[in-house]
């Protein structure tokens, strides 16, 4: 699982400040439901995961600081995709964060 707990949650957000990266998509977040988190260095979090309780699955992007406060709103569809919308200076950018059932998925959910 990529950011189930708090301390990868942590991890997470020390990454965005080495790698100075101000929007990030994620899959296979494992966190269940939908919602927001901020994370210790400012930067904002939004996932959409299964609404069944289970840790599996998961979609999600992060915001740095600097761009947090650009978010328009976001649409959780799926525990597979997520969309958001962003105000630029020029122009809105909409943002999709989406993954495939790999090849040994079951039918259903391919």
């Amino acid at each position: 699982s990529l950011v189930s707990n708090s301390s990868e949650l942590f991890q997470l957000s020390e990454s965005i400040n080495e790698y100075k990266i101000d929007l990030l998509g994620i899959t296979e977040t494992h966190m269940p439901g939908t919602g927001t988190e901020l994370l210790p260095n400012g930067s904002l979090f939004v996932h959409s995961g299964r609404t069944d309780g289970y840790k599996r699955q998961g979609v999600g992007f992060t915001l740095s600081k600097r761009i947090k406060d650009s978010l328009i709103s976001y649409t959780p569809v799926s525990a597979r995709i997520i969309t958001a919308r962003l105000h630029s200076r020029h122009i809105n950018i909409s943002v999709v964060v989406a993954y495939a059932p790999t090849e040994v998925s079951c039918d259903s959910d391919k």
